[in-house]
């Protein structure tokens, strides 16, 4: 056999996905900050001061469980059932029982680990910032931050460190720095890791794809040019489809953005067509439905909605 043959999803030009509210869901929590699941039709919900297990379906919510977590950064779940979280102010990985009991799984210092993310073959990527750069996040403080990977014991297998890369585009060749604050990752069909990547300086952020090597593939940094706003694009969350599309949703502006393995746009979900205000959170379910954890639209409210969305041709 000569090389190597890549699946390749070729798109139809005039063909425009299209995103359904099936059921919106108001809750008693805060903001949803991430949503995970666990065993068929149940997931964890991360909010402000707690994770929720919950039974979702697109008739009814249920609550199963409920530990009390505050100050929560992210959250996943090992193939073996195991719940791990990162926290503020903590450089450990913590292992999180059903009835609440927490021990260290992984200690990082002097790194604090912030994004957490189990792939199809249970490792675990690992977004991680020096500790004492957590500490002045807005005093453009810069340090070395990574992506590490470990295996199914905790062992080291690999990390990413990248100080600045050159990306090249039309207008011309720029210099831009990498991995400025990991939030969010995820990663793709291909094993491409997808990473929300914030701005520590300004409240803004983009969008920062890796082969499963390492090495950079692209990177989007928001708004398509002709759909003009007058916010800076803020992703809360990536996830992506079966057929390799990956889908954000841009908290501040309200925007969900679909792009292709690529990183070209499909489509550009505002408000005012599907409703979603403030989407912060994502999470696929087993039937290819996504759901959207948002935040609370008043500060005195623990009113936070999660929609069930249908998507077609994604």
């Amino acid at each position: 056999m000569i090389g190597n043959l890549d699946i390749v999803f070729i798109p139809d030009p005039d063909f425009e996905p299209k995103l359904t509210i099936l059921k919106s869901f108001t809750t008693n929590f805060g903001d949803i900050q991430k949503i995970i699941q666990c065993e068929n039709n149940t997931f964890w919900i991360s909010s402000p001061k707690k994770a929720t297990k919950l039974e979702i379906t697109t008739e009814k919510t249920k609550t199963l469980n409920m530990i009390s977590l505050p100050e929560k950064d992210d959250m996943t779940i090992l193939k073996s059932g195991e719940h791990l979280c990162t926290m503020k102010n903590y450089c450990n990985i913590l292992s999180i029982s059903p009835n609440g009991q927490v021990k260290t799984f992984k200690d990082l210092s002097p790194q604090k680990p912030i994004a957490l993310h189990t792939t199809a073959d249970n490792s675990l990527l690992i977004g991680v910032i020096n500790k004492d750069s957590w500490k002045n996040l807005n005093k453009d403080t810069k340090s070395k931050q990574l992506i590490i990977k470990l295996g199914t014991n905790g062992e080291e297998l690999n990390q990413f460190e990248y100080k600045s890369f050159t990306l090249k585009k039309a207008d011309g060749t720029k210099k831009l720095d990498i991995f400025d604050f990991t939030w969010r990752i995820t990663t793709n069909f291909n094993e491409d890791i997808c990473i929300v990547d914030l701005s520590t300086s300004s409240v803004k952020g983009r969008i920062v794809t890796l082969e499963k090597d390492g090495n950079l593939k692209w990177v989007y940094d928001g708004h398509p040019s002709n759909i003009p706003t007058d916010n800076f694009f803020l992703p809360g969350d990536i996830a992506t489809t079966y057929l390799g599309n990956i889908i954000v949703c841009d908290t501040r502006n309200s925007v969900i953005h679909i792009l292709n393995a690529q990183g070209s746009i499909i489509a550009y979900k505002e408000r005012s067509d599907l409703e979603i205000s403030y989407p912060l959170s994502l999470c696929f379910t087993d039937r290819k439905n996504l759901l959207v954890g948002c935040c609370r639209t008043s500060e005195d409210q623990n009113q936070a909605i999660i929609h069930c969305v249908k998507l077609r041709g994604l």
